[in-house]
């Protein structure tokens, strides 16, 4: 997911939306009316689009969307969280419309299969989107995320961006010269975390004292998770697949060894970029794939 800022005191914008269908720009009218055809609709997949999404579009047959949401230190967390709901809510929205009224999604997009994806702090923002989901499915009332027709199939948190008070060994023994090292680290959840808060703020801490307990929560689509080898959090990140796992949680990791955070951004035409591509192009065929057992 993306972020766009905005003014103290400004209030949240209607969702900025970038989209990407199959690989290619959405095609315009005019190009319909000479004869292209209606596009084949594609699984949804809001999340971040940069060229690692540009290439999964074309691999997964996806159209991607990338959510903005509001940035601290002006909006502080949970806010980015909230933006994600909402946008999730805009979706359910567009799959209403009639496509004659500029509803292109309803002519491109099967709301059906749906993913929520997400990198670093997107894919923290996903985890939350499937936990309030999850609390939703068995807590009906004024946080009720029933957003049919849309359906969420599953979730990809990517080197998701944790935090807790307790150090893990990967935090506490990372190098100081890395571009993200703990003091980095430190610094970005005291700007985005609530005044006076601690990094075990349910935003930040999955298993914090006052975060839900997951244990409780259905998660009613297959997550996966994809840490790197040498990222400062892998060993928060693992512990919390492996958490999740033994609660019986449908849920997936996959670790890419001797790879920093973000490598898929600053490596998009590496091998393990290419890995990658096909691991979550397979993950969302056998998401599907589950609807047919």
């Amino acid at each position: 997911m993306e972020g766009g800022r905005l003014r103290q005191g400004q209030q949240p914008p209607r969702p900025h939306v970038q989209a990407v269908v199959h690989g290619r720009r959405r095609r315009g009218r005019q190009e319909e009316a000479a004869g292209a055809g209606p596009l084949p609709r594609r699984r949804l997949l809001p999340g971040v689009v940069h060229a690692f999404c540009l290439c999964l579009a074309a691999e997964a047959g996806a159209v991607v969307l990338s959510a903005g949401y509001r940035l601290a230190p002006e909006h502080r967390l949970p806010t980015a969280v909230d933006d994600g709901v909402g946008f999730l809510r805009w979706l359910s929205a567009q799959s209403t419309m009639d496509a004659a009224a500029d509803g292109w999604l309803t002519e491109a997009a099967d709301f059906g299969r749906v993913f929520v994806t997400g990198d670093s702090a997107g894919g923290t923002i996903a985890h939350h989107l499937a936990v309030r989901a999850g609390l939703a499915a068995t807590k009906r009332g004024e946080d009720d995320l029933d957003l049919r027709p849309v359906t969420v199939r599953g979730y990809v948190l990517l080197m998701p961006f944790f935090g807790g008070v307790r150090r893990t060994r990967s935090e506490a023994e990372c190098p100081v010269e890395v571009l993200l090292n703990l003091d980095l680290f430190d610094r970005f959840w005291r700007l985005s975390l609530p005044a006076g808060a601690t990094r075990d703020h349910p935003a930040a801490n999955p298993f914090g004292p006052d975060s839900p307990e997951l244990g409780s929560v259905d998660f009613r689509a297959p997550v996966l998770v994809v840490v790197g080898g040498l990222d400062m959090m892998r060993d928060r990140t693992v512990d919390y697949a492996e958490r999740l796992a033994a609660m019986g949680k449908p849920v997936e990791l996959v670790d890419f060894a001797g790879k920093p955070h973000g490598f898929y951004l600053h490596e998009p035409g590496s091998e393990a970029t290419g890995e990658l591509i096909g691991l979550v192009s397979r993950f969302l065929h056998s998401c599907e794939a589950r609807l047919l057992d």
